[in-house]
């Protein structure tokens, strides 16, 4: 009876230690998850500042040729914007299926 007793709760501390480390791994991939969801954030809103700084000076050049370039500057912005933003989805559906394997 005392053996049994031992036993279960060897294999109770076992499995709380299983837990502990499953809940820090979580911990640290949900770190992760914030942290990069954050720093793309604030890229994001850097491109777009810079983004209506172009278009601002855009709307008030009279120089064709210097329009024109400010065009092709808003696009190429649009286009980084259009990829950062998949680059954050892309890691945060990473880290979340990291998080859901780890919880499994």
């Amino acid at each position: 009876m005392e053996n049994n007793r031992e036993l279960v709760l060897k294999e109770l501390k076992e499995s709380i230690a299983e837990l502990l480390t499953v809940r820090e791994v979580i911990a640290d991939i949900e770190r992760g998850i914030n942290t990069a969801k954050a720093e793309g954030a604030k890229v994001i809103q850097e491109l777009k500042t810079e983004l209506e700084a172009v278009q601002e000076e855009k709307a008030s050049t009279t120089d064709v040729s210097i329009a024109k370039n400010l065009v092709k500057k808003a696009q190429e912005l649009q286009e980084v914007i259009s990829l950062q933003e998949g680059v954050i989805t892309a890691v945060f559906n990473k880290n979340k299926a990291e998080l859901e394997e780890r919880i499994e």
